[in-house]
């Protein structure tokens, strides 16, 4: 599968770029389906590169997720960040040089870390930092959720 393009996250201040893909209601009285682009992102929104049809555009701010623009196959109704109340998962983003993987053929990036921001309907509830492994050792400890767990509890993390 091609890589997919990800969405966008200003984090106390800074862009970063998330690997993950929160979802658009469809239902939600300030989000209204209707294409529309702009530069650069033109050509992508359209591409396989970008399979939900819009590239996000994110910010956490003051413990609080706000979705503040989208690009392609929906737009936000005035000119206000809408607060993402209706997410609640993980965002993950990925972080350091890539130690595993290609960008240019496929998902199976690895990054030297990803900092994990744990969401529940649109509120901050806890941030970490996951290092990752290249190879055998990553595949190893994801066959044994255990393990994986009680590193993970050693240091501090859920």
């Amino acid at each position: 599968m091609t890589y997919q393009i990800h969405d966008k996250l200003i984090l106390s201040g800074e862009p970063a770029s998330m690997a993950t893909f929160p979802d658009i209601p469809r239902d939600h009285p300030r989000i209204l389906e209707g294409f529309h682009t702009e530069p650069p992102y033109e050509s992508f929104v359209t591409s396989t590169a970008c399979y939900r049809g819009y590239i996000g555009f994110w910010e956490i701010r003051d413990g609080l997720l706000f979705l503040t623009k989208i690009i392609g196959g929906f737009e936000i109704k005035g000119s206000q960040p809408v607060q993402a109340t209706w997410f609640s998962g993980r965002l993950v983003i990925p972080q350091g040089k890539i130690i595993e993987g290609d960008p240019c053929f496929g998902w199976d990036v690895v990054r030297e870390r990803d900092l994990v921001i744990k969401i529940r309907k649109g509120r901050v509830v806890k941030q970490w930092v996951r290092v990752n492994c290249p190879g055998f050792f990553r595949r190893q400890f994801s066959r044994i959720p255990v393990i994986g767990k009680l590193v993970l509890k050693s240091q501090g993390q859920p």
